[in-house]
């Protein structure tokens, strides 16, 4: 799906009141619609803020860690018994992608857990550590911290783009619906994603240097980063041990089990 969604044409669908916000459109091949995943409810609980919540709140379990990569080098980074933090490099003169991604040993692709919950959805997005979209490199670089939500397992994954994918699909020619249906169908989908439960992350820039090619011209390129990465996970996240490398910072939700016993 994800192939399909970085290659599709957008289209803006104007919702009453928040035109443009999702812009980039899901084709499915061979259907004239679309029907939403139907998950139990539990599937979708994360309890660390929605779509368009702060990184602050909630009792959460706090992940932070450091980093330091160089052009068109990886970083990844595991953050509990099956789920990985990367910078995916995209050539060395165009930055990273910033990836939430889950372990699957033996398989090329992997969904990833970050763009279907950290809107907008076409344009530039906080994800893209990168010259691009007429920013240049020292201009990425100052955009810090970069705060983006993500969604901790598949059938998350799926609700959350089945959501997205009601919310931004232009109204295809075989759908009898009104317009008028149609509109309200896609402004409860955006109503329930921006409710959409998530975890939280925030990526900060502590020292950076610029460089310029040929190839880079005078926007340039980012030869080198160091970051820090803070996340917000449920307190029953299997998260990492706290090490020299990262901590983990159990306190927020030590604070919750103490008020629920008095």
């Amino acid at each position: 799906m994800w192939d399909l969604c970085k290659n599709a044409p957008a289209f803006v669908r104007f919702f009453s009141g928040i035109p443009a916000l999702f812009t980039l459109v899901f084709v499915m091949p061979g259907r004239g619609g679309y029907s939403p995943s139907v998950l139990p409810p539990q599937a979708i609980a994360a309890d660390c803020g929605t779509v368009k919540s702060s990184f602050e709140g909630g009792p959460c379990i706090l992940l932070s860690f450091q980093g330091e990569v160089s052009a068109n080098q990886a970083f990844e980074r595991k953050l509990g018994d099956s789920l990985f933090f990367r910078l995916v490099p995209k050539g060395e003169q165009f930055g990273w992608d910033i990836e939430v991604v889950p372990e699957r040993r033996g398989e090329t692709s992997r969904s990833e857990y970050i763009w279907v919950v950290t809107p907008p959805y076409h344009f530039w997005n906080p994800r893209y550590l990168d010259a691009s979209y007429g920013m240049s490199a020292s201009e990425a670089v100052r955009s810090s911290p970069r705060n983006f939500n993500f969604v901790l397992n598949e059938e998350q994954y799926k609700k959350a783009a089945d959501l997205v994918a009601l919310a931004v699909t232009s109204h295809p020619q075989s759908d009898k619906r009104s317009a008028q249906e149609f509109q309200k169908e896609s402004q409860d989908a955006a109503d329930a994603l921006f409710k959409f439960p998530v975890a939280k992350g925030r990526l900060i820039i502590l020292k950076s240097r610029i460089a310029t090619s040929a190839e880079s011209g005078k926007q340039g390129f980012i030869k080198w980063l160091k970051f820090r990465v803070d996340l917000r996970v449920p307190c029953d996240f299997p998260a990492i041990d706290g090490s020299a490398e990262a901590s983990v910072d159990h306190s927020n939700c030590s604070a919750e089990r103490r008020q629920k016993r008095e």
